[in-house]
């Protein structure tokens, strides 16, 4: 019976992550674009001017935290 190497645990982990990190990415991508696509809908409507910019100051939020974490993940490797 031989014993794996922490080595390829390490790799196989590694690789988890990698995946992980892909998916977050497709999810916060689809998401980014349902707050793009509600966002352009109340200002087609002209809904009221709190809702606008509610929904307007959570897209750009979540677009900042999208483009700065990528940013720094992408500097990392």
């Amino acid at each position: 019976m031989t014993k794996n190497s922490p080595c390829k645990e390490i790799t196989i982990v590694i690789q988890f992550i990698k995946k992980g990190m892909i998916a977050l990415k497709w999810f916060l991508s689809i998401v980014q674009i349902i707050l793009g696509v509600f966002l352009a809908f109340f200002a087609y409507k002209q809904m009221n001017q709190n809702h606008l910019d509610t929904w307007f100051i959570i897209f750009t939020v979540f677009s900042l935290i999208f483009v700065l974490w990528f940013a720094k993940h992408y500097d990392k490797s």
